[in-house]
């Protein structure tokens, strides 16, 4: 408890230090980086592909919460939904943070289909026979 003041000045001081001193101006010593060199081209994908994979592992959240409070069939479909939310978020990251490809939205859905084709639906199929067996007593 006796080092709380000084860890939360530190953080102060680091948040202060982080922030640019004036955004409008340009400091000289820094390097110019054009609109059209491949950085800054790059910078663009990785901060769309950010955005839709925050959102979408946001929403996954938001579905597993919500399914911890439903139950039966409701609460499985919530539960494939979030899961096909992760999934999503992890394509965009995948297509549009590391490989920075320029098509990463269809990239994203591709992987998303692949990977929910050949992992998810089978899992699912393999669930729905289980339930079908349960429920006639074999």
């Amino acid at each position: 408890m006796k080092l709380l003041p000084d860890a939360a000045r530190d953080l102060v001081k680091r948040i202060r230090d982080a922030r640019l001193a004036n955004p409008g101006k340009s400091d000289s010593s820094a390097p110019v980086v054009s609109e059209n060199s491949p950085i800054a081209k790059g910078l663009d994908i990785t901060v769309q592909a950010t955005r839709f994979a925050v959102v979408t592992a946001f929403v996954a959240i938001a579905l597993t919460i919500a399914s911890i409070m439903a139950g039966g069939m409701v609460q499985t479909t919530m539960q494939y939904l979030s899961t096909l939310g992760f999934v999503l978020a992890w394509a965009a990251t995948s297509a549009g943070i590391y490989s920075r490809s320029a098509q990463w939205l269809r990239d994203t859905c591709l992987k998303s289909v692949k990977w929910w084709a050949f992992v998810f639906v089978p899992v699912a199929v393999i669930n729905l026979f289980q339930a079908a067996g349960q429920a006639t007593g074999t």
